[in-house]
């Protein structure tokens, strides 16, 4: 089954203060967490003018990451959408490793789950 809501009648405004928070979470769109918290694909969105948006989600993916690496979600060049999208990277990491993981329903390959801040996780990689 797929519910999908109103789209953008409501949202959170995410801040997230606290630098190592910031770092959890960029880590987790990383694809050396991919085995543990799903493959993840990333919108490509205008979260900070910089980091140029291309047709490939691989190369888009990591450009981001790049950028994050090397400077922060405060940069002045990013925009309101990169911290929901960290935000989601957060909720989704926690849903696939407290939740997914333990489970191993009968009949089910694969789930994902999209955000509206742009993060969409496969669990598990396959």
């Amino acid at each position: 089954a797929l519910v999908l809501p109103s789209y953008s009648f409501y949202y959170i405004k995410a801040k997230i203060n606290e630098t190592l928070t910031q770092a959890k979470f960029i880590a987790t769109l990383k694809r050396e967490s991919f085995d543990e918290v799903g493959y993840t694909f990333l919108a490509p969105r205008d979260y900070c003018s910089t980091v140029k948006i291309t047709d490939n989600n691989t190369v888009f993916l990591q450009n981001f990451i790049e950028f994050m690496d090397q400077y922060s979600p405060e940069n002045p060049s990013c925009n309101g959408l990169v911290m929901r999208a960290l935000l989601d990277a957060g909720f989704t990491s926690d849903l696939v490793q407290n939740y997914w993981s333990k489970q191993d329903p009968e009949g089910i390959t694969a789930r994902f789950v999209a955000t509206d801040g742009g993060i969409t996780r496969v669990y598990p990689k396959r």
